[in-house]
Order: C-alpha cells, then structure tokens, then sequence
C-alpha cells in the first residue's frame, strides 16, 4: 500500500483565521510548544493519527513558523460494523514571534481541546507561556 501522507508547501496552506494567542512566560530563545502541541494531538488521537512533514520557516527577522501535517483515519459514520477508513488531511500551524505565539489547527475542535491543557500544571505548556484569547 502506498503512502498517504502528502507534502505540503506553505504556499499551500490557507486556513481561516481562529488561533490561540498566547505571551510566553519566560525570555528563552528557544521554544519547544509546537512539538509538545503535536505530542499531544497525537495522544488525543488514539492512534490513528500519522504525523507527515514539518515545515520550519522564519517571519522576517521577528521569529519563525512551524507547519506540520498529518493525517487522521476515521471510520465513516454511515459504515456500522464495517472496516472502514476515510483519511482526513489536517494542518497544524504555530507562530513563534517575539514573546508572542500564535496556534492554527485546520482539524475542527481541536483548538479548544489543546486550550484545556494550557494552565494545567502537570503541562509543560503551562510553563512556557500564557493563553490570551
């Protein structure tokens, strides 16, 4: 069987705009939320989600973007009791930019899934920044 993940330019990429904003909570350089975000988009999938490419970009001299792809598997709702699979493609975007960042998710309601988990502190996103919207 081939492979389903496709590679996606960020040219390609045209989402709505409805991001999580956030302040981070520390002066570090370095930030590592969108791969902790990824973690756990993927631990909220139950397995069926395949992580494709991530795509690292700067915004001018301000920061960077990170843009990672994937795909979930999900049985159609009409096929009861039947193995079946449709492959939804989702991208995942986030903005690193000065002390702000900002989170796009294309997958419907997995924003406010990934807002719950800021502020938790057993979270490691709760170290690193605050939400702000």
């Amino acid at each position: 069987m081939e492979n389903n993940i496709i590679e996606v330019e960020k040219h390609n990429v045209a989402p709505y705009l409805s991001v999580l904003l956030g302040v981070k909570s520390t002066k570090e350089k370095s930030c590592s939320v969108h791969e902790i975000i990824t973690q756990l988009l993927i631990e909220e999938s139950s397995g069926m989600m395949t992580v494709g490419s991530k795509i690292v970009d700067e915004v001018g001299e301000l920061g960077t973007v990170k843009i990672t792809s994937y795909t979930i598997k999900k049985s159609p709702s009409w096929a009861k009791g039947l193995d079946l699979k449709d492959l939804e493609h989702h991208v995942f975007i986030s903005f690193n930019v000065r002390d702000h960042l900002a989170f796009y998710f294309s997958e419907k309601g997995k924003k406010d899934t990934i807002r719950e988990y800021f502020g938790k502190k057993d979270c490691q996103i709760y170290f690193q920044f605050q939400l702000v919207s």
